[in-house]
C-alpha cells in the first residue's frame, strides 16, 4: 500500500469518525430534549384532573370555548399550573375513542394528536397531529388513567406537547454540525493536498528518479522542491549523491583505463622481447643479456605500479593506521640525509620548530614525505635549493617540501594529486614514474584526517604541504 493510499484511508477514517461522533452527539442531544419534554408532561399529568374539572368540559362537551376546543370563559388561560399560557395539549378520551380537547397549544390551538385507540398507554409516545396549521406535525403525548372524586367515573386524559421546539433545536445543531463538518472536511482535504504536494509527491518523484538511475539512466536528476522542506533537503542530498556517484564512476573508469594503459606498456615490452627471442632475433649472448635487462626493468616498473595500486586500494578502504608519536624534526632530518646520498651536490636544508610531534603512522608518513622529496629531486635542476620545513598550530602540524625550481603552471596544480596525472607525461614515463606518487601522498594525508596541497610560482619554485591533525582519533 502506497503512502498516498494510506493518507487517503486515514483521512477517510477521520471523516467517518467525525460523522459517527456527530450522529452520536445528535442522538444524545435529541434524547436529552425528549427526556426534558417527558418530565414536563409528567408534571402536567399530575395536575391534569384539576384542569379538566375546572374547565367544565364534562358538563357541556359541545361548548368549551375557543370554537369548542378550549376551556370556557372564566377559566385560567391555557389551564396549566400557575395559569400561564403554554404549548401543552390537554384532552379527554371520549367513549368512542376520539379526543375532546380541553387545553390546546397557544401556537396552534386546532392541533389534536392522532392516537390509535388500541394503543392507549401511559408511556410517552410521539404521534402525528390532525387539524391546525401544522397538520402532520409531531407531538409527544402521554395517556393518563384518572379516577378521582373531582371527575365522574374513571377517565383517560391525554397530555401532550409539540416536538417543534425539539426539532428546531436539533435542526440548528444538525446545521451547525454540518457546517463544522464541511469546514473540517475542507481543512482535512487541504492538509491532505498539502502533504501530498510537499511530501508524498516529491517522494514519488525521487523514487522514480532512483528507479531510472538503477535502470542505467545516470543523467537523471531530481527537480527542485519547495525551499525549507524535508523534500527539498532530500532532493538536494539525492542529487549530490547522484553527482558524486557519477563522478566516482567516471574516475573509476578513467582509473581503470589509465592503469590498463600504464600496464600495457611494460607488458608490450615483455611480449616483444619474448617474441623476438622465439623468432631467433637474439643471436648472441650480449643481445640476450640486454633483452633480459630490459625485461627485468619493465617487470620492476610494473611491480612498483601494482604495489602502488594496492596501496591506494588499502588507503581507499580506510584500513586502520598504526598511530604512534612521531618526532617530526628527526623524521625530516633522516629524509634529508637520504636525499643528500642521492644528490650529494644539492643544497638541502631542514627547518623545524622545537618539539613538533604528532600521532601518525610512521611508515605511511615517511612514504608520503619521501615521495614529495623524490618528486622535487627528479623535476628540479641539481642547483635548486630544497627546503624541508615543519611548523605547528594548536591543532595541526604542517610539513612543507619547498624547492626553488622552475615552478608548475597554474592549470596543472588542481590536477597534481589525481591518479596517473603527469605534468610532463613523456619525461615522467621515461624516468620510471607511474603518475601515482602524488595521489598516494594525498591518500595518506586523507587517511590521517589531513590534506595535501601544492602552491607554485613560475620561475620561483613550488611548495608541497602536508597538513595533519596533531592528534588523530581512531574510530
Amino acid at each position: 500500500m502506497t503512502l498516498r493510499t494510506r493518507l487517503v484511508a486515514g483521512l477517510a477514517l477521520v471523516l467517518t469518525a467525525l460523522v459517527a461522533a456527530g450522529l452520536s452527539v445528535g442522538a444524545v442531544y435529541r434524547s436529552s430534549l425528549t427526556e426534558q419534554l417527558d418530565e414536563r408532561l409528567e408534571t402536567y399529568a399530575a395536575v391534569a384532573p384539576q384542569i379538566v374539572a375546572r374547565s367544565g368540559a364534562l358538563g357541556d362537551l359541545g361548548e368549551l370555548g375557543r370554537g369548542g376546543f378550549g376551556p370556557p370563559a372564566g377559566t385560567p388561560a391555557g389551564g396549566p399550573p400557575g395559569g400561564q399560557v403554554s404549548d401543552i395539549f390537554l384532552g379527554v378520551v371520549r367513549a368512542d375513542g376520539t379526543i375532546q380537547p380541553v387545553v390546546t397549544p397557544v401556537t396552534d390551538p386546532l392541533a389534536i394528536p392522532v392516537l390509535d385507540p388500541a394503543v392507549l398507554t401511559d408511556v410517552p409516545t410521539t404521534v402525528a397531529t390532525a387539524g391546525g396549521v401544522g397538520v402532520g406535525d409531531r407531538m409527544r403525548v402521554r395517556v393518563v388513567d384518572v379516577d378521582t372524586p373531582l371527575l365522574p367515573g374513571p377517565l383517560q386524559i391525554v397530555v401532550g406537547s409539540s416536538t417543534a421546539e425539539i426539532e428546531t433545536s436539533f435542526r440548528r445543531l444538525r446545521n451547525a454540525a454540518l457546517g463544522a463538518g464541511v469546514i473540517v472536511a475542507a481543512v482535512l482535504g487541504l492538509v491532505g493536498w498539502w502533504v501530498v504536494r510537499l511530501g508524498l509527491r516529491p517522494i514519488r518523484t525521487m523514487t522514480d528518479a532512483a528507479d531510472a538511475i538503477a535502470a542505467g539512466r545516470t543523467d537523471t536528476r531530481v527537480p527542485t522542491f519547495a525551499t525549507g522542506t524535508e523534500a527539498a533537503r532530500l532532493g538536494r542530498a539525492l542529487n549530490t549523491m547522484i553527482d558524486a556517484n557519477r563522478t566516482t564512476e567516471e574516475r573509476l573508469r578513467q582509473f581503470v583505463a589509465d592503469a590498463s594503459h600504464e600496464l600495457r606498456t611494460p607488458l608490450t615490452t615483455l611480449r616483444g622481447y619474448t617474441a623476438l627471442h622465439e623468432a631467433g632475433g637474439l643471436r648472441d649472448d650480449a643481445a640476450v643479456a640486454d633483452a633480459m635487462r630490459r625485461m627485468g626493468s619493465e617487470a620492476s616498473r610494473m611491480t612498483l605500479m601494482v604495489d602502488d595500486l594496492l596501496l591506494l586500494a588499502d588507503l581507499d578502504a580506510q584500513r586502520p593506521l598504526d598511530l604512534r608519536p612521531i618526532d617530526v624534526a628527526r623524521l625530516l632530518g633522516d629524509l634529508a640525509d637520504d636525499a643528500r646520498v642521492v644528490q650529494p651536490d644539492r643544497s638541502i636544508d631542514v627547518q623545524t620548530e622545537p618539539g613538533v610531534t604528532l600521532a601518525a603512522d610512521q611508515a605511511r608518513l615517511t612514504q608520503a614525505v619521501a615521495a614529495l622529496i623524490s618528486n622535487a629531486l627528479r623535476h628540479t635542476p641539481p642547483t635548486a635549493v630544497l627546503l624541508l620545513r615543519a611548523s605547528s598550530t594548536d591543532s595541526y602540524v604542517m610539513i612543507d617540501v619547498i624547492d626553488e625550481g622552475p615552478g608548475i603552471a597554474q592549470e596543472h596544480l588542481v590536477h597534481l594529486f589525481e591518479r596517473f596525472y603527469r605534468v610532463d607525461p613523456s619525461r615522467s614515463r621515461a624516468d620510471g614514474g607511474s603518475g601515482l606518487g602524488l595521489a598516494i601522498v594525498a591518500a595518506i594525508a586523507d587517511a590521517h584526517g589531513g590534506t595535501a596541497t601544492a602552491t607554485s610560482t613560475s620561475g620561483e619554485g613550488t611548495t608541497f604541504r602536508i597538513a595533519l591533525p596533531s592528534r588523530v582519533v581512531v574510530a
